[in-house]
């Protein structure tokens, strides 16, 4: 009798281990579920986030805007240093002639077309502001 008691308790606690083996597994499940969920859950904001700022940036870049005379001389600068006519660079940059001469001619653009301007001369569009405040002081 003693014998199948010990075996009852062994077996009793052998079920104990496998309820909280099973317990842990069944926390270590939850606990990455809902990482999955709070990851899935990021990305789709992330996602939202960038949607939006992709959209702003479309109805801002698309607004003309006045063009300085120190923008327009980093421009014609960077048009001598490759030996480009206007027609050339309207060419490269893809944009009609009469545009570019409309910029040149100190008139409105917008940031798009500067956008392709500068991919066009090789040069950062950041860096064709820069250069032009710099030649403003």
């Amino acid at each position: 009798m003693a014998m199948v008691m010990v075996m009852v308790m062994a077996l009793a606690m052998a079920m104990a281990m496998v309820m909280v083996m099973a317990l842990v597994m069944a926390m270590a499940l939850a606990m990455a579920l809902a990482q999955a969920l709070a990851m899935a859950l990021a990305i789709t904001l992330a996602m939202a986030m960038a949607l939006a700022l992709v959209l702003a940036m479309a109805i801002v870049t698309d607004r003309r805007m006045k063009v300085d005379k120190q923008l327009i001389r980093q421009i014609k600068k960077q048009m001598e240093k490759l030996e480009w006519t206007r027609y050339r660079l309207s060419k490269e940059a893809d944009i009609p002639n009469s545009t570019l001469r409309d910029l040149l001619a100190k008139r409105n653009t917008t940031l798009i077309m500067l956008d392709k301007i500068s991919k066009a001369l090789g040069v950062e569009l950041w860096r064709l502001f820069k250069e032009a405040s710099e030649d403003d002081r």
